[in-house]
């Protein structure tokens, strides 16, 4: 079950990317246990208050420095690396 205010975050950060807004944002790489995620980003968020426990992970298409799309590939906890896992299978089947 999803916090109610999540999604209303997630759907704003969302936006924001879409319009080109600046959106702080992690890069990721390839971490071993968790998979290979060279090329995408982490964005952190949560409710206000807490502790940032979700990530979304993106991937700017064709390349960083002038996207034409962004690939939204995971969205999740962070606990324990689930989220990266799930982006590595979409992306390395």
């Amino acid at each position: 079950m999803v916090e109610p205010g999540l999604h209303a975050i997630l759907d704003m950060l969302i936006e924001r990317i879409a319009t080109g807004e600046h959106v702080v944002k992690k890069a990721l790489g390839k971490v071993k246990g968790l998979g290979d995620l060279r090329g995408c980003w982490a964005i952190k968020f949560d409710l206000l208050g807490y502790p940032n426990r979700y990530r979304l992970v993106i991937r700017y298409l064709p390349h960083d420095f002038a996207p034409t799309e962004v690939l939204l590939i995971a969205v999740g906890p962070r606990f324990d690396g689930q989220v990266y896992r799930w982006a590595d299978s979409r992306l390395n089947r």
